[in-house]
């Protein structure tokens, strides 16, 4: 656009090293930004986000890597104003020497609502700023394995009341050329306004066709929308650095005991690297 209010732009810097790695990205979304591919979370904001990381490796022992890491985010309009504030208080994560992790972390948050939210039917935030915390405890095995286990549990504050999240996936590796899970999440949410609990479950399978051309496909439903979607991505690596998307979307509602299609979307994407 001539205003350029529907462009975006960041620009990042990383030191991906051990013991000590660093990460610093500033980005920069217009209001009216819509990507092709994909979608923008927020737009008409500028997004903040570091990362400071110490990883150790024992010499001898059952454990493989510990690492502890903070990720601050700010999000503010583009007028500066505070629109969310993350920080992780820190991370800690253990690896054992088979692939198995367990991870602690523990956020604190700070949001401003500009205006009155509605989260589900009936139950409304007031325009505010909220502070609260939360903790989470996540246990997963290793991707090696031919059947792979991930649980995560989140708890704390939540707004004006109280949060509390499971999720579950089980994962099946058959082969080297493909993979399959089944996962899910559950939410209860108690808020001075009222309470709701909503779930999400979700197929995934993945098939490598050759190092170089993969499908993907994912299959998701929501108790929110009491809907079902279905995104398809072939992905073409014609050699490093140079890749080309075709990605299929279609979407399902259920009617007089019936899912009927929806929306339909086709899209494709090409990312070229220019070495200089």
């Amino acid at each position: 656009e001539a205003t350029g209010r529907g462009t975006a732009a960041a620009v990042q810097l990383a030191y991906p090293n051990e013991p000590l790695g660093a990460l610093l990205y500033l980005g920069r979304y217009g209001e009216k930004f819509d990507p092709g591919l994909g979608f923008a979370p927020r737009t008409g904001i500028y997004d903040l986000k570091g990362m400071l990381g110490w990883t150790w490796r024992p010499a001898h022992g059952r454990w493989r890597q510990f690492r502890a890491e903070i990720k601050p985010e700010l999000v503010t309009d583009l007028t500066g104003r505070l629109e969310s504030l993350d920080f992780d208080l820190p991370m800690l994560e253990w690896k054992s020497n088979a692939g198995d992790t367990l991870k602690l972390e523990h956020t604190a948050f700070r949001e401003r609502l500009a205006e009155q939210f509605e989260i589900s039917d009936g139950v409304v935030i007031a325009p505010g700023t909220y502070g609260w915390g939360r903790g989470e405890i996540e246990i997963a095995t290793s991707s090696a394995r031919a059947l792979g286990v991930a649980l995560k549990v989140k708890d704390g504050g939540f707004y004006t009341g109280h949060r509390r999240d499971y999720e579950g996936t089980l994962a099946w590796r058959a082969s080297r050329h493909f993979f399959a899970s089944l996962g899910g999440e559950w939410s209860d949410v108690r808020l001075a306004s009222g309470g709701f609990t909503t779930w999400v479950a979700r197929l995934q399978a993945k098939y490598l066709f050759s190092p170089d051309l993969t499908l993907n496909a994912l299959t998701q439903y929501d108790s929110e929308s009491g809907t079902v979607g279905l995104n398809l991505r072939l992905k073409w690596t014609v050699q490093p650095g140079n890749e080309l998307f075709l990605v299929w979307n279609q979407g399902y509602a259920e009617e007089n005991n019936r899912w009927r299609p929806t929306a339909t979307q086709l899209t494709t994407k090409a990312a070229w690297t220019l070495r200089f």
